[in-house]
């Protein structure tokens, strides 16, 4: 997993849904990251945000 935070937080901006939710998984575990709950919380808004973006598109 540590692996895959180092990416996501590199690249936040350009992640899709699925990587910021994961992201905000491993803040809220605190799995490779301190856990954060609040970020946890800020991410998964994120990733619902964009995941409902999307579907205005189709």
């Amino acid at each position: 997993m540590l692996s895959r935070v180092i990416k996501y937080k590199d690249t936040s901006n350009q992640n899709t849904a699925a990587e910021i939710y994961e992201l905000g998984v491993a803040y809220y575990e605190g799995d490779s990251v301190p856990e954060d709950d609040d970020k946890a919380f800020e991410l998964f808004q994120k990733a619902a945000d964009q995941a409902t973006h999307l579907l205005n598109i189709i």
